[in-house]
Formats: C-alpha cells, structure tokens, sequence
C-alpha cells in the first residue's frame, strides 16, 4: 500500500483540514492556531461568554477576502437591527484582500434571496485602525481567528467566532467558505450566515 494511501486511512477525517492548515502555517502561529482549537473544544474558550462581557457599539465581520461571507453577515446584521433604532456601526473586512472589490456574484445572489443589497460593497483589508475601532470582532472560520489574533495583539478579547452563537449547528463553530464549494454546499453556508446572525441579535438583547 502507497504511504499517502496508508496515512489516509490512518489519520481520521476530521483531522485532515487542521493538518491541512497547519502545514500553511509558521510554527509559531501553528501552536497558537492548535491551542484555540483545542480551547474551544473543551469548553475553555467560549464565543458566548466573550460576548457576554461586552456592550459592542461598533462590530467588524472578517472573513478572507471580503467578498461573501463578511459582506453579507455585515448587511444581515444592519438589516436586522434597522427596525429597532440601534446605533450599533456595522462594517467588514479580509484578512488577504485587496480594496475595491466587488462582491463575489454568488454572494450578492444569495443576499438578494435574503433580502439584502451587496451591490455598492466594496471590499477592504483589515487594519490596526479598524481592529482599534472595533468593540467587537465577528470572524468566520479558524483560519480568520488566528490571522486577526496573531496579527492584532490584545484582539482576543473581543474576538468571536460568529457560527459559534448558532446553538442549533451540529457541525461545529466554522461557517465554510462558500468560494470553493459547490452549489449546494455553498446554499448551506449563507443559511448558516442567516442563523448565525439572528443568533448574535439575540445575544446582544436586540431581538
């Protein structure tokens, strides 16, 4: 039997994106990005009591590139809290972007299915004047939580994993990044996207 064939059938499934990642990764930001895991897997980092401990007036969504995910949590959220007179500011960003673009096409689909507007978003890189200016820090995935933590010092206390308010996900914190995914797969992370948000409303006592 090949090696890589053995291995396969060695390492679970399950752990295969993490090797995956880790192995894009420096050594340094590796061990940070396994001990998060790891945290959260035991209960030790919970993205419910980091929000309990914050009032948030600003929220920043942080996703890759700022052309799917983020753009829509951002303009779910503003739409949701429109109608009850919040003053909550609201704005996204990449942790590897470029300014100026546009959203993906099967984004701003997906948004208009939901009811919102992508169309005059334009993405952005984040930056230590954003992080600065934000109360509270939603991102989407792992690999997003250990950009912003290792690249924005002091940011972990007021950084959360959106998908890990959804109480009714199975599948763990994570909101997969429709880019790469097929069709269907990617229809269940912008729902994920809508349950995750209406899940932050709620904990933020806003609906």
């Amino acid at each position: 039997m090949p090696l890589r064939e053995f291995l396969k059938r060695l390492i679970p499934a399950a752990a295969a994106p993490i090797i995956r990642d880790c192995r894009e990764m420096p050594p340094d930001k590796a061990i940070t990005y396994l001990r998060l895991r790891a945290w959260r897997k035991l209960g030790l980092r919970s993205d419910r009591a980091v929000l309990r401990r914050l009032r948030p007036r600003t929220i920043l969504f942080v996703c890759h590139g700022n052309i799917m995910r983020s753009p829509i949590a951002s303009a779910l959220f503003e739409a949701r809290i429109a109608p009850l007179g919040s003053e909550i500011g609201v704005a996204s960003a990449g942790t590897w972007t470029t300014k100026g673009r546009p959203a993906d096409p099967r984004a701003a689909a997906a948004a208009e299915a939901m009811g919102i507007s992508l169309a005059d978003h334009r993405s952005q890189p984040i930056t230590p004047g954003i992080v600065a200016a934000s109360d509270l820090i939603c991102v989407m995935d792992y690999r997003n939580e250990i950009d912003v933590l290792t690249r924005f010092p002091g940011s972990a206390k007021k950084t959360i994993m959106l998908g890990g308010l959804d109480q009714t996900a199975s599948d763990g914190p994570t909101i997969p990044d429709p880019y790469t995914l097929e069709p269907g797969a990617a229809n269940q992370s912008f729902q994920r996207l809508d349950n995750a948000v209406t899940a932050l409303v709620r904990a933020l006592g806003l609906g």
